[in-house]
């Protein structure tokens, strides 16, 4: 048996990677969530997993153990901010060694839109709504005391 042949195989690819809401706007809360494989031959414990946006660790967790032939899951909060942003993810084996650690890590483009809190339209057509109601009461007023 070559060395290691009796040790696990993490491994993620972008698809692993679900962020929910699809469709994120600035301020929104996503949860970002993680299915780690293993390829291995015996289970994994105590596997290390780090969220990363932009560069920066955001977050981490740890998965008490991921099944030889099986998966694992992590979820993390992230609040949106607007703008394009590059999601990674890195699972770090952190009690046993493992086969392959080049395919520890995978990343997704994430583009979060921008929402004004208060879109100034909107102010724009109350204003304009409460205006036209003033002059029609006017008119009825003065029309009512000829």
């Amino acid at each position: 048996m070559p060395v290691g042949y009796y040790s696990p195989d993490l491994n993620i690819t972008s698809d692993d990677i679900e962020i929910t809401p699809p469709d994120l706007k600035d301020g929104d809360e996503a949860q970002v969530t993680v299915t780690v494989r293993n390829d291995g031959r015996i289970n994994a414990s105590s596997v290390k997993v780090l969220l990363i946006v932009d560069g920066v660790e955001v977050a981490n967790g740890t998965l008490d153990s991921v099944p030889m032939n099986g998966t694992g899951q992590i979820a993390f909060d992230w609040m949106a901010v607007t703008g394009e942003h590059q999601i990674m993810v890195e699972v770090i084996p952190i009690s046993t060694g493992e086969l392959d650690e080049s395919n520890n890590n995978a990343s997704v483009s994430l583009e979060v839109a921008f929402v004004e809190s208060f879109p100034g339209w909107y102010l724009l057509v109350a204003v304009m709504a409460v205006l036209l109601a003033a002059v029609v009461i006017v008119a009825v007023i003065r029309k009512r005391r000829k």
